[in-house]
């Protein structure tokens, strides 16, 4: 069994410490500013920018990565004998992973067999972290990349995704709600309920009045979906754009009603926070395979 290397993309949300710690290897996103653009890699980019940018109103934008940059982090690798898991950002949300199939496929065929598995987990944020975080789990557990790569193909659905905001700015700004609901829902203190769907694009499931009932019914939809309820035993993942306070209410909530967690993480929205804006609050967790759209 060759060893690899599990890659991935601040399109998750994790601290650099658990990526770098874990032997990870990392394709940077591009964040742009005005004529700058900056290549986050967990490392070299404050995220806290993004919130400060739209706070003074000057909106940052991404772009998606190209072949490319696959096959320049990716190719090293494979020379020293490595093979690649890459875990990136939903095929539903971005083209991404247009790139990251042609990246597979040009060194898969130079090399002559399979060294690269690109999982599409149809995640985002804490959802692809988790997905991270079980490569890495497996990897340590002595599991082969191919059995890695098939184990999260099949199990990806499973991985819960609830978003709660207050701030309804960026969601208009990104065409996923209308002015009307924007206007509406800022004027009446309505939260919009949101998940990711089983073909990995954020879905509008309902309205909540007020925020302290946002945040609850994210823990509350966790107990009704979560794999053995109240007795749910893995990795949870809360997500935060520049709102920590919302965060460690709902982390309380989750530490008040589940006992037998695993780990329990807050991390800092990245590289999605450019199209959430601040107040945006996530909830991460295995579960009962996604609802479609």
């Amino acid at each position: 069994m060759r060893e690899f290397k599990i890659c991935t993309t601040p399109t998750a949300d994790v601290s650099a410490d658990y990526i770098y710690g874990n032997d990870c290897i990392v394709v940077a996103n591009p964040i742009i500013h005005g004529e700058d653009v900056y290549m986050d890699d967990f490392k070299n980019f404050d995220a806290m920018n993004i919130y400060k940018w739209i706070e003074e109103g000057t909106y940052p934008t991404t772009s998606s990565n190209n072949a490319n940059q696959y096959l320049e982090v990716w190719k090293p690798y494979l020379d020293q004998g490595y093979d690649i898991i890459n875990i990136d950002i939903s095929s539903g949300l971005s083209q991404t992973q247009t790139s990251v199939q042609r990246a597979a496929d040009i060194l898969n065929e130079e090399y002559g067999e399979i060294r690269v598995y690109p999982v599409d987990g149809t995640s985002i944020s804490g959802g692809q972290t988790l997905l991270v975080m079980k490569a890495v789990e497996l990897k340590n557990q002595g599991w082969s990349a191919e059995e890695i790569y098939n184990y999260l193909n099949e199990n990806a659905l499973k991985v819960n995704h609830l978003f709660t905001s207050g701030d309804l700015t960026s969601y208009y700004r990104g065409g996923r709600i209308t002015k009307a609901q924007m206007v509406l829902g800022s004027s009446l203190n309505i939260y919009p309920f949101m998940d990711v769907s089983d073909q990995g694009k954020l879905v509008p499931r309902k309205k909540v009045m007020g925020r302290k009932k946002a945040l609850k019914t994210l823990v509350n939809v966790m107990e009704e979906r979560a794999d053995k309820g109240l007795d749910y035993d893995d990795a949870v993942v809360i997500a935060h754009s520049n709102c920590l306070e919302d965060a460690e209410f709902v982390k309380k909530l989750i530490e008040e009603k589940f006992h037998k967690i695993k780990s329990l993480d807050i991390y800092m929205i990245r590289y999605i926070g450019v199209h959430t804006g601040p107040g945006t609050t996530a909830l991460f967790f295995w579960g009962k395979e996604r609802d479609p759209e």
